[in-house]
């Protein structure tokens, strides 16, 4: 044969009875074998290992620290039969591998520490009964599927796994009776699709998986145990979660999640309580007007002069706080608005109310410049907003009042002074200064059994018993301020300690 009929390794097989007698031979004349063959291709498609399994130590089938040369891999339709089967530790290459439709049966199968350099596809694998475990996995190929695979009776384990990959697939998984686990998994990936999985009779945990930049669903899967998804790392790079159309009938735990975005928990279907201690998420917004900072940034200019306005107006204008409130902000995705619903619907079930509230704020800001058209509702949500954070702060309308009486207080003292004759403005000032502040104080609490004759005693002394009719109009737009003011920190207060 010349040197030109040889085949290229791409083009070079290792399979039937060749790669089954090789096997026989064990771990060091197979990776031996490999070195010699780096780019070999393995094919063990269609072979029925069950006759082969006398000849290995108590039946089970051991590829155990095998390496795999760097073309494909195909188990495709192989038959494992009823006993154990280990890859632990084994080293697949850059090429693609496939156990499509290949069945297992009784026994365990155990891939840990097993890593796959290239494209891994279980499509269609039947496992049978019995553990199957890819503890410390790596899963390093552009793709990973296990689309309609199907287990029998045992543990699915994928505990520490780490898929380095753009796409993985567990559409339509399928497991009879055990536990699905992914504790401590690693995504490092674009997507990750979970729909359609049917757990029968079993829990599913993903709990402290560690997730980076990925949209993940679970949309229209079923779990029929305990569904934890708790304690993510990286819960706050999570681009997308979907659990949509889901059926959980026992408790679904989302505790301990730092989300950046609004998990999609619309339409799904619940039996038990849904735990949402430690859980935040965040309606992503954008900006499309800047209307008021724009009007702000104007007003500062013509305040603080008339030179160089450009520049003026630009500085001013990068110098305003980016608030809500000082811009139009609307959701980035107008779907946001019914998935926090739900979220608000849930913590209403649990009897959670501070949770109930922080969802029903978020629903607000979601829907402030989508769902309320009228410019005076929008005046009053702003307001609503900038003076109690939606009657979740006590701060706010507290200091409110402080501010409220301060700034009354001295326009009252001028007032006075003003009406005084024979003495210098800044003496009356002065004078004035201590009763105005009663004065102001009895103006905005009313109620106060004292604040009557307080009232009376400060009007008295500062106006020597002429008030000017203006002063009354002051009074009132304070006293209505106040009232408004002492309404938010009640609704606040209230807010906090309910029961």
């Amino acid at each position: 044969m010349e040197k030109d009929d040889l085949p290229t390794p791409s083009d070079f097989w290792l399979q039937g009875e060749e790669a089954i007698d090789l096997l026989i031979q064990g771990r060091e004349e197979w990776n031996l074998w490999v070195k010699m063959n780096p780019d070999a291709n393995v094919s063990f498609q269609d072979v029925d290992f069950t006759k082969i399994r006398k000849n290995f130590y108590e039946g089970v089938l051991s590829f155990k620290n095998f390496n795999f040369p760097s073309g494909e891999v195909n188990f495709n339709g192989a038959r494992f039969g009823d006993g154990d089967v280990t890859f632990d530790g084994a080293h697949f290459g850059k090429g693609a591998v496939s156990f499509m439709n290949a069945v297992f049966m009784v026994g365990s199968k155990s891939f840990k520490r097993t890593i796959f350099e290239g494209n891994t596809t279980f499509f269609e694998t039947n496992f049978g009964d019995g553990d199957i475990n890819f503890t410390n996995a790596k899963f390093n190929g552009a793709r990973t599927h296990f689309n309609r695979v199907i287990c029998g009776e045992g543990h699915v384990v994928f505990n520490r796994t780490k898929f380095n990959c753009k796409i993985i697939n567990f559409i339509r998984f399928l497991i009879k009776k055990g536990d699905l686990k992914f504790l401590r998994c690693k995504f490092n990936c674009k997507n990750a699709y979970f729909q359609g999985i049917n757990l029968r009779e079993g829990d599913v945990s993903f709990n402290s998986a560690a997730f980076r930049y990925i949209d993940i669903t679970f949309e229209r899967s079923y779990f029929n145990g305990f569904a934890i998804f708790t304690n993510f790392s990286g819960s706050e790079k999570i681009m997308s979660f979907d659990l949509r159309h889901c059926t959980f009938e026992k408790t679904l735990d989302l505790s301990g999640n730092n989300f950046k975005i609004i998990p999609d928990l619309t339409s799904i279907k619940v039996s038990h309580h849904v735990s949402l201690e430690d859980f935040t998420t965040k309606v992503q917004t954008r900006a499309t007007k800047h209307i008021l900072r724009h009007w702000l940034a104007t007003l500062l200019v013509i305040i603080w002069g008339t030179r160089n306005l450009r520049t003026k107006y630009h500085k001013f204008y990068n110098l305003l706080p980016k608030n809500s409130w000082l811009s139009r902000h609307i959701a980035k995705d107008k779907q946001d608005i019914a998935r926090v619903r739900r979220l608000k619907e849930i913590a209403e079930s649990n009897k959670d109310h501070h949770k109930a509230i922080e969802f029903h704020v978020q629903e607000f800001k979601a829907n402030r410049w989508i769902g309320n058209k009228k410019k005076s509702a929008l005046i009053t949500e702003c307001l609503f907003d900038i003076l109690s954070d939606y009657g979740r702060s006590e701060k706010r309308p507290l200091i409110s009042l402080v501010v409220l009486w301060l700034i009354y207080s001295p326009i009252y003292a001028c007032s006075s002074a003003l009406t005084q004759t024979g003495e210098r403005f800044s003496e009356a000032f002065s004078l004035a200064l201590s009763d105005s502040l009663v004065y102001s104080f009895s103006q905005m609490l009313p109620l106060i059994p004292s604040s009557r004759s307080a009232r009376l005693e400060s009007a008295t002394a500062l106006f020597k018993g002429e008030t000017p009719s203006w002063i009354y109009a002051l009074t009132g737009t304070q006293s209505i301020m106040a009232f408004v003011l002492v309404f938010l920190l009640g609704l606040a207060l209230r807010n906090r300690f309910r029961i």
